[in-house]
């Protein structure tokens, strides 16, 4: 199946549908372009391995955004506000990253 991921067992889900996961200690909520959520006991850390080759990129050690829903970015990277007006903070060592990441993305 294309752009899918697995999720649980049985249950699969487009990554393009998603917008941002947001972990929580040892669970991570996926949330969804049309403002449902699932939350999963899975760390972030093994949902963005899976993601990553999706399109996300991971702004903080908490959030990870699917660089499709990204309207822009505020105050030279610090901040990324999403599609659905949602405003994250991005950490001070990944804002390089994530512009490289976003102009790479984008001149494909």
């Amino acid at each position: 199946m294309m752009n899918t991921v697995k999720i649980l067992h049985k249950k699969r889900v487009f990554a393009d549908e998603i917008v941002m996961l947001k972990g929580n200690v040892n669970y991570t909520e996926l949330h969804f372009k049309n403002g449902k959520k699932i939350i999963l006991a899975k760390t972030l850390k093994i949902l963005y391995s899976t993601f990553s080759e999706h399109g996300f990129f991971r702004i903080n050690r908490s959030n990870a955004v699917n660089i499709r829903y990204l309207s822009k970015t505020l105050e030279n990277y610090a901040v990324v506000k999403l599609v659905n007006n949602v405003e994250l903070n991005v950490s001070r060592r990944r804002r390089k990253h994530l512009k490289e990441f976003i102009y790479e993305t984008t001149n494909i």
